[in-house]
C-alpha cells in the first residue's frame, strides 16, 4: 500500500516520495525488483537536489546494478 502512495505523491514531483519509489524498485519491496525504473525515479529527484537519491544512483554504480560498476571520480 504505501508504494502505491509513493507512486502518486512521486508523480506529482514530491522528491522524497520518487526515492522512496526508487528504494522499493532497488530492493524488490512491495514491486519487483527493477534498476531501470529505480534509476528513473533516483535522477527524477537528484534534480531536484534530493540527497538520498544522489546516494541511491552511487548505489546502482558501486553495485553494478542496472549499470557497469564504476568507482571513477570526476
Amino acid at each position: 500500500k504505501a508504494n502505491e502512495w509513493y507512486e502518486k505523491a512521486a508523480t506529482h514531483g514530491h522528491p522524497a516520495a520518487q526515492t522512496n519509489l526508487a528504494c522499493a524498485y532497488y530492493d524488490g519491496l512491495g514491486a519487483p525488483r527493477d534498476y531501470a525504473k529505480a534509476r528513473a525515479w533516483y535522477d527524477k529527484a537528484a534534480a531536484q537536489g534530493h540527497a538520498d537519491s544522489l546516494y541511491g544512483i552511487g548505489l546502482l554504480y558501486e553495485n553494478g546494478r542496472g549499470t557497469p560498476r564504476d568507482f571513477l571520480m570526476a
